[in-house]
């Protein structure tokens, strides 16, 4: 018998599974956001950058093991995200997925908001003008939003997963 209580849960599933597919895109659209965030940032204040690592811009051998390492460290931040968005897509698919994504997408989240936190602090020194700041934090903070709204779907969706399991061993055992 299927009750008005259990199509607004099929429904309230069928929404979060959605909504885990289009952050899981989210979160790999701005990962490749804050990639290309990153590199003009550096290109932009390459002796700045330097300087406030306290390496001298005309030593070359210790600017391109530096540029080596950012460079590595901004591809494996991609990565990361890719990861973290393409488990998203695959649970709302209703694939088989791990649930090490969640934890991994939490600590992105403390990550932005620390270096959200990093921006309004040293907004003088890090953005040349408003419009730059403005729009960095702006982007961050919806990029925070969608992994937020990632983890909540998440959860959600495993829940009534879980739910649903036990419900079907507990018709199963009578």
């Amino acid at each position: 018998m299927n009750t008005a209580a259990q199509k607004n849960d099929t429904r309230r599933f069928r929404k979060d599974q959605d909504i885990l597919i289009y952050t899981g895109l989210g979160a790999i659209a701005f990962g490749g956001w804050a990639m290309i965030k990153n590199v003009l940032m550096l290109i932009m204040h390459y002796e700045k950058t330097l300087r406030s690592f306290g390496i001298d811009p005309t030593d070359t051998v210790t600017v391109y093991v530096t540029a080596g390492l950012v460079f590595f460290a901004l591809v494996y931040a991609l990565c990361f995200r890719i990861y973290i968005g393409r488990s998203a897509i695959r649970e709302g698919r209703n694939k088989k997925q791990g649930a090490a994504y969640i934890p991994a997408a939490f600590l992105l989240i403390l990550f932005g908001i620390i270096s959200m936190f990093m921006d309004l602090c040293y907004y003088e020194e890090y953005f040349d003008d408003f419009m730059d700041g403005f729009s960095t934090i702006l982007l961050d903070l919806t990029s925070l939003i969608t992994l937020i709204e990632l983890v909540i779907s998440a959860v959600r969706v495993r829940r009534v997963k879980k739910a649903s399991r036990l419900q079907k061993t507990e018709s199963e055992g009578r």
